[in-house]
């Protein structure tokens, strides 16, 4: 009766939340590598509708779920093998709460000393590909050097031809519409961000054959918030003279995208 008496008054629910926080919060990287799967084998690991490139997508994600989710759980047992009582619970909350406090005021304050240079950027949109190609996901990375010159990758993943990828790099050239715009209480112009490229790479087929590829390329993105910005419009022009399997001839692929970026 005693046993029953204290297993009564153990903080079950904070420790089965943070149990279930741990499976999701380990699982949750099964996304990325489902992702990696499609950059480096786009014919095999897709979410085309045809083949069997999306089960394979799925089952990956299925299985590096489970597989993450138990190793976070068994983690999270280690530190917390069984439910503390709510007076421990909570004091180990608030101790948590007061370290956490801390380091945000911490962060903030080196935030107002220090300029926001040497920002990364993560991107992902929709691709719609004029010329012999079909339409497909664009990927981007992008590292801020100064306040207009950024560094920037992509990545585009063509949907047919399957497994035909354009992967460049380059310059980037990102002012604020401000600069030629002054901003108005009518129209914010700060949170307009038109940028140019430059972009040199290759062109891939699924057989893993390549050929050189360069371009330019245009586009105008959206502040929304601090660690987020729409893409609006992005227009590519690459050259490259190139026949994947089939001989079908990619060549001055026109790209136009627009999706969602990351900053951190």
């Amino acid at each position: 009766m005693q046993a029953l008496t204290v297993a009564s008054k153990l903080d079950w629910t904070g420790w089965l939340d943070g149990l279930i926080g741990a499976i999701v919060s380990g699982g949750s990287s099964a996304v990325t590598a489902a992702f990696s799967a499609n950059m480096i084998d786009p014919k095999d690991w897709n979410l085309s509708a045809s083949g069997a490139g999306a089960s394979h997508m799925l089952k990956l994600i299925g299985l590096c779920f489970a597989v993450s989710g138990v190793i976070s759980m068994f983690k999270y047992l280690q530190t917390r093998p069984t439910p503390t009582p709510p007076a421990a619970a909570q004091g180990a909350t608030m101790k948590a709460v007061i370290v956490l406090m801390l380091l945000l005021g911490s962060a903030l304050s080196l935030h107002a000393q220090t300029p926001s240079l040497g920002q990364y950027q993560l991107g992902m949109g929709y691709a719609s590909v004029g010329g012999p190609t079909d339409n497909g996901t664009l990927l981007t990375f992008s590292k801020q050097f100064s306040p207009r010159v950024w560094g920037q990758a992509k990545g585009f993943l063509l949907a047919n031809p399957s497994g035909v990828t354009i992967a460049t790099v380059g310059p980037r050239y990102r002012p604020p519409l401000s600069a030629i715009w002054k901003a108005s209480k009518y129209f914010d112009t700060t949170k307009f961000m038109p940028f140019v490229d430059l972009n040199l790479g290759t062109v891939k087929d699924a057989t893993g054959a390549a050929k050189f590829a360069y371009g330019v390329g245009a586009g105008l993105d959206y502040v929304v918030a601090p660690n987020v910005t729409l893409l609006l419009i992005e227009a590519d022009y690459d050259r490259s003279n190139f026949f994947p399997a089939g001989g079908i001839l990619v060549t001055n692929v026109h790209t136009v995208t627009s999706g969602l970026k990351f900053t951190f």
